[in-house]
């Protein structure tokens, strides 16, 4: 008879990623965290978004997905629990197969293999997600309004009056 614990592994699996996702969604919705409120009429007064803090964030995402969704990026906090919960799923499962063959064999090697393969892949999407919730909440407040932006068009070219028309030409616009 096989032991419960390799039963019922997907149900497991299942129950702690329902589990992380509501204790990664709850502290947010608890601290009141909303959105830039419309701005004043004062059109002289700058509203910055409040800091987020990096290291806040980087040991965040020690539990998958906590330090994308404290960025305010749902998507990306998603596909780390997701991606987690495969690596975990597909883990268990090899696990599984390994202890259903003989012990010593080709087969319990090969799945005992690829079991420890998808706990260093865990380990490398947890790393990564931390870095990516660091570099996010570094640059958090990071103006991307339209002053840094590209246009192609048609360029005004007061200096050459030789040239009959427009020239097509690349035109960069930033302020610093």
């Amino acid at each position: 008879m096989r032991p419960f614990y390799t039963r019922f592994h997907g149900v497991f699996v299942i129950l702690r990623l329902l589990v992380l996702c509501i204790v990664a969604i709850v502290p947010l919705r608890a601290s009141g965290q909303t959105a830039l409120s419309t701005p004043p009429s004062d059109s002289s007064v700058v509203l910055l978004r409040p800091k987020k803090s990096p290291k806040g964030a980087m040991l965040r995402s020690m539990l998958p997905g906590w330090g994308q969704l404290y960025n305010g990026q749902i998507i990306k906090g998603l596909l780390v629990v997701g991606g987690q919960g495969a690596l975990i799923f597909n883990a268990v499962r090899l696990n599984g197969e390994a202890a259903n063959v003989e012990s010593g064999s080709l087969a319990h090697n090969y799945y005992i293999d690829r079991r420890n393969l998808m706990f260093w892949f865990m380990g490398g999407l947890t790393l990564l997600s931390m870095l990516d919730a660091y570099i996010d909440a570094h640059l958090y407040d990071f103006d991307t309004g339209p002053d840094l932006s590209i246009r192609v068009g048609p360029v005004n070219t007061d200096y050459n009056k030789s040239i009959s028309g427009s020239t097509l030409g690349l035109t960069l616009h930033a302020k610093f």
